[in-house]
C-alpha cells in the first residue's frame, strides 16, 4: 500500500470531507488536494501546502503526517504495532498512518488507505471500531470486548434515523447483540454498496486489544467478492485537482 487518503471534519457541521492525497513512490513523498478540500467554506490548507491545485514533493514525510507516528524511541511503540496486527511485517510509515488513521486530539484530521484486491481477487479492508466509549451502553461494549475472539461475526446495522449521521453504520455482534461502535464514516458508502451488490460481505473481529487505548481496541476486518464495476474511493471528494505543478514543500 502506498497511498493514503487525508479527511477532515468540518467542526461546525461535524461532516468529513477527504481533503487530500498522500502518495509515497520508491523514496519520495507526493500531496495533492482533492476536490473535497474546495467543499466547506472552513477548510484551511496545510502549512507550507497553501495552494490547492499544486502538487507538493518530498523525500521526507510531510511535517503534518510525520507527527502523528508514535516514535519508535517510545516504549509503547511494540504494542502499537501489535494492536495494528502489523507485528514482524516491517510497515512503512504510510502503512502506519493508514492503519492507525494517524488522528490527534488536537485536530480533526484522520487518513485511510483505499482497499484494494487482495492477491485473490476479493475486498478486504482493516479498520478500527469507532465510537466504543460513546455509543449505546458502552460499560457493556467493554465487558463484551473481553469474550470476543479473531473471526468472531460482527454485523452492520444501518443507523438512518440517527439525526447527526443518516449514513452511520453500527456495528454489533449476534448472540448476546451489543453494540460494539461504528464503521469508519469514510467506508459507509462502500460497505453500503458490498452489503447490496456482494452476497457474501462480511465483518470479523481482526484482533481485540484490551490493553489499548479505546480508539485501538476492536481492530476489525471486512471482506466480500469484488463487485463488476465496484471502485471504491471513487467519489467527487476522492477527484484530484488538476492543473498544478510538482512544487518542492518546504520541511
Amino acid at each position: 500500500m502506498t497511498k493514503a487518503f487525508v479527511v477532515w471534519q468540518d467542526k461546525e457541521t461535524r461532516q468529513w470531507f477527504t481533503v487530500g492525497c498522500l502518495e509515497q513512490i520508491e523514496n519520495q513523498y507526493t500531496f495533492r488536494y482533492t476536490v473535497g478540500a474546495k467543499k466547506s467554506p472552513r477548510f484551511q490548507p496545510f502549512p507550507n501546502m497553501d495552494r490547492l491545485e499544486r502538487a507538493y514533493v518530498t523525500r521526507d514525510l510531510f511535517p503534518i503526517f510525520s507527527n502523528r507516528l508514535l516514535p519508535q524511541s517510545r516504549p509503547e511503540h511494540p504494542d502499537f504495532i501489535r494492536w495494528l496486527k502489523l507485528e514482524g511485517q516491517n510497515p512503512q510509515d504510510i502503512v502506519l498512518l493508514a492503519r492507525s488513521e494517524g488522528q490527534r486530539e488536537t485536530d480533526s484530521i484522520t487518513l485511510h488507505a483505499c482497499p484494494e484486491k487482495d492477491a485473490t481477487g476479493r475486498y478486504r479492508c482493516i479498520f478500527f471500531s469507532h465510537g466504543l466509549r460513546h455509543g449505546y451502553r458502552p460499560e457493556n461494549a467493554e465487558e463484551r470486548l473481553k469474550t470476543l475472539q479473531a473471526d468472531d461475526r460482527l454485523f452492520p446495522a444501518f443507523d438512518v434515523q440517527n439525526r447527526k449521521d443518516p449514513e452511520a453504520i453500527l456495528l454489533r455482534t449476534d448472540d448476546p447483540i451489543q453494540f460494539m461502535g461504528y464503521c469508519p464514516r469514510y467506508l459507509a458508502q462502500d460497505f453500503k454498496k458490498l452489503q447490496r451488490d456482494a452476497k457474501d460481505f462480511r465483518i470479523v473481529v481482526a484482533r481485540v486489544n484490551l490493553d489499548a487505548p479505546p480508539r485501538f481496541k476492536l481492530l476489525c476486518e471486512a471482506s466480500s467478492s469484488w463487485p463488476e464495476g465496484f471502485s471504491p474511493c471513487s467519489g467527487e471528494d476522492y477527484q484530484l485537482i488538476e492543473g498544478g505543478t510538482q512544487y518542492e514543500a518546504p520541511l
